[in-house]
């Protein structure tokens, strides 16, 4: 089976990011990138990377503190494919048989709005989903259901973050080294479909 591990970069109305989970909150993807991966043995290789920026419908100008974090600019995004034809893209790239990764609960539920958006259905992904910071945030954070960063989370098992953090492509190549290092203490039992647990190696 392939492990898809992506990252949206989203555009929203809040000054900061810390409100943005809200459901009043606008928000939508403006990039989404992506590392498959197939595993060899005991090892993961790169199947393929897929990224892509996305034209923004409901918030016509990029929110300044957006673009701070990100670096992405309005005139990055104006021409951009449009949201139908990103996920259409996406959904291809994975397939139909592949566990999504994601680090955080977030990108998730902006997946879910977006199929709602364009009447995607979203069976290639809602039962095959695992959120990665709350598994290594159980694993190497301060208990309380603390969550810990995607930048923490890669130094806790021994990788240096580096440069380019938020942008969609980097954090997924970061989120998937995570993944790989540690796959053996993973809990997938929640997050893969019947059919696909059978088929776990």
């Amino acid at each position: 089976m392939y492990f898809v591990i992506y990252d949206m970069e989203l555009n929203h109305s809040e000054y900061k990011n810390r409100n943005i989970r809200h459901r009043r909150v606008k928000k939508e993807p403006i990039e989404i990138g992506a590392v498959k991966l197939v595993r060899d043995g005991t090892e993961f290789l790169v199947h393929s990377k897929f990224a892509s920026f996305v034209r923004p419908t409901l918030l016509k100008e990029m929110n300044p503190h957006v673009t701070e974090l990100t670096g992405i600019q309005s005139a990055q995004v104006e021409n951009a494919p449009p949201l139908e034809d990103v996920m259409r893209d996406f959904s291809t790239f994975a397939g139909p048989d592949a566990m999504l990764v994601s680090w955080g609960t977030l990108d998730k539920a902006v997946l879910y709005e977006s199929c709602d958006a364009i009447g995607m259905s979203n069976d290639w992904f809602k039962d095959n989903h695992l959120d990665l910071q709350k598994q290594v945030s159980a694993l190497y954070g301060s208990g309380s259901g603390h969550l810990i960063s995607l930048a923490s989370g890669m130094r806790a098992v021994g990788l240096e973050p580096g440069e380019g953090m938020h942008n969609a492509l980097v954090d997924a190549e970061h989120t998937a080294r995570v993944f790989a290092s540690l796959y053996e203490r993973l809990d997938l039992s929640d997050c893969l479909s019947r059919e696909t647990r059978r088929e776990r190696i």
